[in-house]
């Protein structure tokens, strides 16, 4: 790959972790399945090009330093989402409470249920 094409590759994907962030900031579903989608490709081919030629003196330290940066983001970008998702959960927890409690706290059968002896190994205690 050369120098050109790498450049190329981490600019598309630092415009699409822009464009992912932006979304995310805004609560636009669509427009964040879109980038995400568009990002995962951009990631599949830029890992693609790297197994076709693993060639590690040819990926300078700036460049590396701008993938990690992109990494960061997308990781900055999934606990905001993470953060989203239980603010909902609560919202729709404070809208529609739950009509019954949580299934491991009830005692269903003998699966749910506190351990008991069964007695047929009388002998045998654990």
């Amino acid at each position: 790959m050369s120098p050109a094409e790498l450049e190329h590759l981490l600019s598309q994907i630092e415009s699409q972790c822009h464009a992912l962030a932006v979304a995310v900031g805004q609560s636009e579903p669509d427009v964040v399945r879109a980038s995400s989608a568009a990002l995962h490709k951009l990631a599949m081919d830029t890992a693609h090009c790297f197994a076709a030629q693993p060639n590690e003196a040819q990926t300078s330290r700036a460049d590396c330093a701008r993938l990690k940066r992109a990494a960061m983001s997308l990781t900055l970008q999934r606990e905001q989402l993470i953060r989203r998702a239980a603010m909902n959960e609560r919202a729709l927890q404070a809208l529609v409470p739950a009509t019954r409690e949580a299934s491991y706290a009830q005692l269903a059968g003998p699966y749910g249920g506190a351990v008991r002896q069964s007695g047929a190994f009388t002998f045998l205690k654990a």
